[in-house]
């Protein structure tokens, strides 16, 4: 899942670590001898249209500034730029120390330290075990999470990794209402009911399900190394106040309640355009299939989307290559439609989004733009996982645990 369609992963973790993905990024680059196009340690300053070409202005190392005109530009800065930190009550007058998740390297720094982690997702949820092994934690959640195992087991499948089991194609798609209701069946299949081991860990089935992959918060809990608190609500002296009143004091607060979009390139009229909204975690900007504006001509983002992964970006550079090429047009009329129906999707309260983003939807619609969608024989297969290869045009795979 972590692979492109036409280089697999060589010698690597089931689920790979950082310094595996960075190596086969490297190989990836060496192989197709990509390398030469690039130039590193670069700052884009300054993204802006001068008549049929785009302007890039940019620093180099040594503080050097320069600018290019370019036919086309595309910009793959990530949807997780800035790491977003609430503006809770308190919080400034805390004398404690204040940290981020993006700052997190190991558990070794918090030894006999009072450590609240503030986000029950999948960072938070990770780091809070891994501090309870040198120290008493506590995690403050809003929302419980299905914690899922990375290895799973259903009738249909035994001990694969769980993206095997999200990333396939249905024979049919519901109503929103039924999709959340299946999506719940489907995790509490797998995760059981987690409010036996502490009540925040019980489910709102209200809304759309939150998925988290992690094998060893829940032991911790159970093991009362990691100690489970309801919304931070603010900060008195060195004590944090949550939701229901309870107050438990403190020596370490660290955020993993995210990361903002930043686009500090764009001047305040293109942000305008997009609707651009660094507030909004999941839906911080108005594209048409999150590549596109019409009024951007000749410029297009790729990766700006909840739940990125190689294969959708993948399609969606091959989509936006086909365009950009002349291979395919983009019609107005469509585009048009797809701004209000993201729009739409802004207008959802966050906790009312759905929060798995369906993968084979997005690689289904990139590749089919770009003309790359796979054989019948493969579209007719469901229940079975999709992955990268299958939208190889030179040689359609089938994943190797079917």
């Amino acid at each position: 899942m972590l692979s492109f369609s036409d280089f697999p992963f060589r010698d690597a973790e089931t689920f790979p670590f950082s310094g595996s993905v960075l190596r086969y990024l490297e190989d990836f680059c060496e192989h197709f001898k990509i390398s030469r196009f690039m130039r590193f340690g670069c700052t884009v300053v300054r993204v802006a249209q001068r008549g049929e070409k785009w302007r890039v202005e940019h620093t180099t190392r040594d503080g050097a500034g320069e600018s290019t005109d370019f036919d086309f530009v595309i910009i793959c800065s990530g949807l997780q730029s800035s790491p977003a930190i609430p503006d809770l009550p308190g919080l400034k007058d805390f004398k404690g120390k204040l940290m981020h998740s993006s700052e997190y390297k190991s558990n070794n720094e918090f030894t006999g330290k009072r450590v609240l982690v503030v986000g029950g997702s999948y960072s938070g949820a990770e780091i809070a075990a891994q501090i309870s092994q040198v120290t008493k934690s506590y995690l403050s959640i809003r929302r419980s999470h299905y914690l899922i195992p990375r290895f799973c087991s259903t009738p249909e499948f035994q001990n694969v990794p769980f993206d095997f089991l999200f990333f396939r194609r249905k024979s049919t798609i519901g109503t929103p209402t039924e999709e959340n209701i299946e999506g719940h069946e489907f995790l509490e299949s797998i995760c059981g009911d987690a409010s036996q081991v502490h009540p925040l860990l019980a489910t709102d089935k209200s809304v759309p399900p939150l998925p988290n992959i992690n094998d060893t918060l829940l032991d911790a809990v159970k093991e009362k190394r990691v100690e489970l608190f309801s919304r931070l609500k603010g900060i008195e002296g060195n004590l944090a106040v949550f939701e229901d009143n309870s107050i438990v004091e403190v020596d370490v607060i660290l955020f993993a309640t995210g990361y903002t979009l930043e686009l500090p390139f764009m001047d305040d009229s293109m942000k305008r355009t997009i609707k651009y909204d660094s507030r909004d975690l999941t839906q911080p900007v108005i594209l048409y299939e999150s590549t596109f504006h019409p009024e951007l001509k000749n410029l297009a983002f790729v990766g700006i989307f909840n739940g990125t992964l190689p294969g959708s970006i993948e399609m969606q550079s091959h989509w936006v290559c086909s365009v950009f090429s002349g291979k395919t047009q983009l019609s107005l009329e469509e585009m048009l439609v797809g701004l209000k129906k993201e729009e739409s999707i802004r207008a959802v309260p966050y906790e009312n989004r759905s929060q798995l983003p369906d993968y084979v939807d997005r690689i289904d619609n990139y590749a089919r733009r770009a003309q790359l969608y796979p054989s019948q024989e493969l579209i007719n297969i469901t229940g079975k996982p999709v992955t990268s290869a299958n939208y190889n045009q030179y040689h359609w795979k089938t994943c190797h645990f079917c």
